[in-house]
């Protein structure tokens, strides 16, 4: 039976895939194989843990869309969670990621994460929160509505390293956009970007480096490429808890100071 959403990524390693599962999920999954070869035990591995599974190599977000694009039924889903290989959920399940989006009717969001190997601080786990409405929300590991999905699909080969997509989809979007704290991920692998994989790879196929991917998206769609928090939602009770560490800190500094 068909669930309400779909969480639907390339993947080439399993080690994060199965913190994304759980039982009883109020998802279906769709992975991308992007591996030139597979093993007999991996291909078995992936067909237990999907409802969906192609093989297409590729930049992630290129083959998303091709992926979307040829098989239109994956797009009949309530919301849509796209995370990298290599992210993995350390608070929190995927099921609360959902469930989420729908209470709060957001269109696009993310997990919030650890400090560890990421490019932007505001994307990082504010305990004191439920969630953070903003601008902006990471390639990384975003969600989106159904509604904005269609609005950002055709932008998913704008670029092959996939910067400045972030900052397009929050132009386009433009509301309903949060980083939700209640739901922790870390991103195991550790950002390289004068030599990674990745990049070598974009350079080799595009003679391009990722910054001037974003450079050329910056001033093709005159973004604005600075993340900010527009609005919280609190936990109950952590409210006063978060004054009362403000007050309590700018007392020590003014103390140091005399």
């Amino acid at each position: 039976m068909k669930r309400k959403n779909l969480l639907i990524t390339t993947i080439g390693k399993l080690d994060c895939a199965p913190s994304w599962l759980t039982k009883d999920r109020n998802f279906d999954v769709a992975l991308i194989y992007y591996p030139d070869i597979i093993e007999k035990a991996v291909k078995n591995k992936l067909e237990e843990l999907s409802d969906y599974l192609f093989f297409e190599s590729g930049f992630k977000y290129a083959v998303l869309k091709k992926v979307l694009m040829e098989h239109t039924e994956l797009r009949d889903y309530s919301f849509f969670w796209m995370p990298d290989d290599d992210v993995e959920i350390v608070n929190g399940t995927t099921n609360m990621l959902f469930n989420y989006a729908e209470e709060y009717q957001l269109e696009l969001c993310q997990p919030s994460t650890t400090k560890k190997n990421i490019s932007w601080k505001i994307v990082r786990q504010n305990r004191f929160c439920e969630l953070r409405y903003t601008n902006y929300v990471e390639v990384m590991c975003p969600l989106f509505s159904k509604n904005a999905l269609e609005l950002a699909l055709d932008s998913f080969s704008y670029t092959s390293s996939g910067w400045g997509l972030d900052f397009y989809w929050s132009k386009i979007i433009n509301r309903s956009i949060a980083i939700i704290d209640r739901i922790k991920v870390y991103h195991t692998k550790k950002i390289q970007l004068d030599g990674g994989t990745l990049y070598q790879k974009l350079l080799a196929e595009t003679g391009k480096e990722p910054h001037q991917e974003l450079d050329e998206m910056i001033e093709k769609y005159n973004l604005i490429p600075v993340p900010k928090e527009v609005g919280r939602i609190y936990k109950k009770g952590s409210f006063l808890f978060y004054l009362y560490k403000i007050i309590f800190n700018k007392i020590l500094i003014e103390k140091r100071e005399r």
